[in-house]
């Protein structure tokens, strides 16, 4: 009977990996604590190592949703914007710019949105697909997530945010689907690529008519363009309802992270740990956490989920982000200059 050492020394194991991009990959995202702190228009700079093709991708930071007391709810914050572009490059070939930032939670006042910067920037030394050998390229930030207050004045969550004018879908009574859109709002897009691609935006299926009964509440959270597709799309998750994971005020994240992972094709954990013995559960009641990164680039927030008593300070959207694929190629370096020049 063979042995199984020697039937596997007689075979030659083999393993591609199909779905990585060749070449080398450099990416900066605006979460990195000095492009955070120090803001100018050139704070990144990226020098070509050779001969070759750089494929240049942009994403605008992503909308946070708006700080709120009791007796409210909120909506998720919009996408930022997607620019792509192909340039021929060579040794002086250079890209600088910045990754827009995020609005921090709290926001420029209660209940109303506020928008998150752009992403930015400038090539020089290279040549695009028309012939230009510079350019500038930006991926607008996305517009935040708002919230509306429930009182006598409206029933329901779905027709406090229908009287302000959001595009909604009636499902039944009082009952139905608010979109983060209406006329005259900021739209992120994205500028100066081969690729433009406008943001998307974020949704809420509003199953009930009370806003302390947040398992009613379907979210519609948005990834922008250019990452799990070419043009965007949802996770979509009930929200939780104080549960052993959040807590009221901070509903979402927890289960926005389970389904980013579902979505990808290289998933984590999922949940993050929590225990709800000492205290370790979220809370966007603490002003902190709205500060705090926790989406992945140029996403938009979960929405606010206040409860009696207690603020929610808003929920951060995803920083902005720059990535340079490099592709290089076998051409005389001295040929490739004089291409270039």
């Amino acid at each position: 009977m063979a042995k199984l050492s020697d039937l596997l020394a007689t075979r030659e194991v083999t393993a591609y990996q199909e779905n990585l991009p060749k070449g080398k990959v450099f990416s900066v995202t605006g979460q990195s604590g000095m492009y955070a702190c120090i803001r100018t228009e050139s704070q990144w700079c990226w020098n070509s190592p050779g001969c070759g093709v750089a494929v240049i991708e942009m994403w605008g930071a992503g909308g946070t949703a708006a700080c709120q007391c009791c007796c409210s709810v909120g909506m998720p914050g919009n996408t930022g914007g997607y620019t792509k572009k192909t340039i021929a490059v060579w040794p002086c070939s250079v890209i600088f710019g910045r990754p827009g930032v995020a609005c921090n939670g709290p926001g420029p006042a209660f209940s109303n949105p506020c928008l998150s910067e752009g992403s930015c920037l400038i090539w020089e030394r290279g040549r695009d697909l028309c012939g230009n050998t510079s350019g500038c390229m930006c991926a607008d930030g996305g517009l935040g997530g708002r919230t509306c207050c429930w009182g006598s004045s409206w029933n329901s969550p779905f027709c406090c945010f229908a009287s302000l004018g959001y595009c909604f879908t009636l499902i039944c009574n009082g009952c139905g689907i608010i979109c983060n859109v209406r006329s005259g709002d900021w739209w992120a897009c994205g500028w100066g690529g081969d690729v433009n691609r406008c943001g998307t935006y974020g949704k809420v299926e509003y199953r009930g008519c009370q806003p302390m009964c947040t398992c009613n509440f379907i979210q519609f959270v948005p990834h922008p363009p250019g990452q799990f597709s070419e043009d965007g799309g949802w996770v979509v998750f009930p929200t939780e309802n104080d549960h052993s994971a959040n807590q009221w005020a901070g509903a979402g994240m927890g289960s926005v992270g389970y389904a980013i992972n579902a979505h990808s094709r290289t998933p984590t954990g999922g949940y993050p740990w929590y225990t709800c013995w000492n205290s370790g559960r979220f809370c966007t009641c603490y002003e902190m956490h709205s500060c705090m990164n926790y989406m992945p680039y140029g996403w938009g927030a979960t929405m606010a989920t206040p409860c009696p008593d207690v603020r929610d300070s808003g929920r951060r959207g995803g920083a902005g982000a720059i990535r340079v694929t490099y592709r290089g190629t076998n051409v005389n370096e001295e040929m490739c200059i004089r291409y270039g020049e």
